[in-house]
């Protein structure tokens, strides 16, 4: 088969592959096709719908809106649930500088998180006690965001939990003086995450002792970032792991109809540039395994982030910090458009008139078919 040139998208080596995949994975849990579904739709008038607008006086001129999927499997859609993100997490971290804490698991322990997703939150519940302690018997409350992410850079199921720290916090008796200590300990956190996690699944009947004793004799990996992050930075950074899906489609390589070839890189290894070449269906696999289940948190806020405090003490820190410089605006669709095609598609080519919306078309799941309202 040729190769196909030209930019390579997931979306077209799922319309390619995915009835072949699903045909021999017949039953594959719920969420994923949901996914998968809505991906596929993406953009798909006939799929998902529309709003039809047209000029008042040129009723031939006519622009057709389709609705997007605003699904976090989707890279179009992710691209834009990042930038929003990022506009609300500016308005709400304070503007210090923050520590970055990554918390892996060994490969032994991948299968059980693997096939028992609702076991990943003990993640986030162990790490971020382990820091909320330490930062409480040192009198503050600190500003703590973590994020659960089931990938590594080459699609392979590795779960583990990218944490970002405030250098500091308000003290605990009054919740107005900042307390600064950009001092994390990390051997501490390393030996406590591995005994806690392991004595916590033990307790909970979910590995044995035998394969308890097995795991505290190997050595865990606990990275801790040697300098403090900028706090522009960290939202940017942190807002890469939220939202988007597992694979950049600028790390695409090639799609030949058959196979395809991907870039990564392991910066804690060999700090090269990799490259991994999979046939279709297995890619397919690969992604198809790190979509969440339906409401799982993959981003937890603690400390004065908590989202029932975080609007108290955000004037607080406000008035001592600033503000997070916003690092892009989040522009709607018309002015997206209208960067991309040079023109407003919004105004009559003929007479510069503002279009009218006349007609709206949504899928409807009780009549499993495209209802059309005109206007």
């Amino acid at each position: 088969m040729e190769q196909i040139t030209g930019r390579y998208t997931i979306k077209q080596i799922f319309q390619d592959w995915w009835d072949v995949y699903h045909s021999a994975h017949p039953k594959l849990p719920g969420y994923v096709l949901e996914n998968v579904r809505k991906m596929l739709s993406c953009r798909n008038p006939q799929l998902l719908g529309y709003v039809k607008a047209a000029c008042p006086s040129h009723p031939d001129q006519v622009t057709v809106i389709p609705r997007s999927c605003k699904s976090r499997f989707c890279n179009s859609c992710g691209k834009i649930a990042v930038d929003k993100w990022l506009v609300a997490a500016c308005d709400a971290f304070p503007n210090v500088p923050y520590a970055h804490l990554t918390w892996t698991v060994p490969s032994e322990l991948r299968p059980l998180l693997h096939d028992h997703p609702e076991h990943q939150k003990l993640l986030f519940q162990i790490s971020s006690r382990i820091i909320l302690d330490w930062c409480r018997e040192r009198g503050y409350v600190p500003a703590m965001t973590a994020v659960l992410h089931t990938f590594g850079r080459d699609l392979k199921f590795h779960p583990h939990i990218h944490m970002l720290v405030s250098a500091g916090g308000l003290d605990i008796e009054t919740k107005t003086r900042w307390i600064t200590n950009p001092y994390i300990p990390e051997g501490m956190c390393k030996s406590q995450w591995k005994t806690k996690l392991l004595y916590s699944l033990y307790g909970q009947r979910l590995i044995t002792h035998r394969l308890k004793r097995a795991l505290y004799q190997l050595k865990w990996f606990l990275h801790l970032s040697s300098n403090l992050m900028l706090p522009v930075v960290t939202t940017n950074y942190l807002g890469r792991y939220t939202k988007r899906p597992p694979l950049s489609e600028a790390r695409i390589e090639s799609y030949d109809g058959l196979t395809v070839a991907f870039a990564f890189s392991d910066w804690y290894l060999d700090k090269q540039v990799n490259h991994r070449t999979v046939n279709a269906l297995e890619f397919i696999e690969l992604l198809i395994q790190h979509i969440p289940p339906k409401h799982s948190r993959l981003i937890n806020h603690y400390g004065i982030l908590h989202n029932r405090v975080r609007n108290i003490y955000r004037q607080v820190v406000k008035e001592q910090f600033g503000s997070i410089p916003a690092i892009r605006p989040v522009h709607n669709w018309r002015t997206r458009q209208t960067e991309y095609l040079k023109r407003d598609p919004l105004l009559c080519p003929i007479c510069q008139k503002d279009m009218v919306i006349t007609e709206v078309g949504y899928w409807s799941k009780k009549r499993g078919s495209l209802t059309v309202i005109l206007l």
